[in-house]
């Protein structure tokens, strides 16, 4: 359980206001493997690019886990995680 002070930040939390101040690795899962996000990461990402972060993307085929009940894995999701 989240607390209420808690959640309310998380909610009103945006990553695109929030720059990291490293390097990124941008993954997402897709239905086939490409260089290019989702619209809505691509917002974010040029959004930080615009700041002054160097984002590389990566959108790996896979099934979308968190949709499941079971237990999944995908194997592109950690090879290049563990890479």
């Amino acid at each position: 359980m989240l607390n209420a002070t808690m959640a309310h930040d998380l909610i009103h939390l945006k990553l695109a206001d929030r720059p990291p101040p490293c390097e990124v690795l941008w993954l997402e899962l897709g239905l086939e493997a490409n260089d290019l996000p989702s619209p809505a990461s691509q917002r974010i990402v040029e959004g930080w690019r615009t700041q002054g972060v160097q984002v590389q993307t990566r959108t790996l085929a896979g099934e979308p886990f968190w949709l499941t009940q079971e237990i999944t894995e995908c194997p592109a999701l950690i090879a290049a995680t563990t890479r």
